[in-house]
């Protein structure tokens, strides 16, 4: 998969991990879905198979995502993307920069749905990418 961001550049995905046991049942809720949805997805990536790199959640509504864990109203597959993306450096040589992206979606299926490839396309890679 090749996303074309909408600075010009381009993301491929690496590697994809999806899994639909990320809806917990909790003794005493977590602070943060954000925080939570993040946690599960570094623990989805063991560190020896994967590039160390930051993670982003895209594609939530931040405002709401809390309330909507709480529910249980949240997109049934969490899934990570390792992505890279060649970045100009301050030299002009092109440079691999890594991301790991977190999404939900209701499928299990390798893909994003045109709102959160909208959200893809949007991330500032040269400030969220390691």
């Amino acid at each position: 998969m090749n996303i074309k961001m909408n600075d010009g550049n381009l993301a491929h995905l690496n590697g994809i991990v999806q899994t639909r046991d990320y809806r917990n049942d909790y003794v005493t809720w977590p602070p943060s879905a954000v925080d939570e949805i993040l946690r599960i997805a570094r623990l989805l990536l063991p560190a020896p198979f994967w590039k160390a790199a930051p993670f982003l959640l895209i594609g939530v509504d931040l405002t709401r995502v809390d309330a909507q864990m709480r529910a249980k109203k949240l997109p049934e597959v969490l899934c990570v993307g390792e992505f890279i993306s060649y970045r100009a450096g301050t030299s002009g040589v092109l440079r691999p920069k890594w991301l790991h992206v977190v999404w939900l979606q209701d499928e299990m299926q390798p893909h994003l749905s045109e709102s959160n490839a909208e959200s893809f396309r949007h991330i500032d890679w040269d400030k969220e990418a390691g």
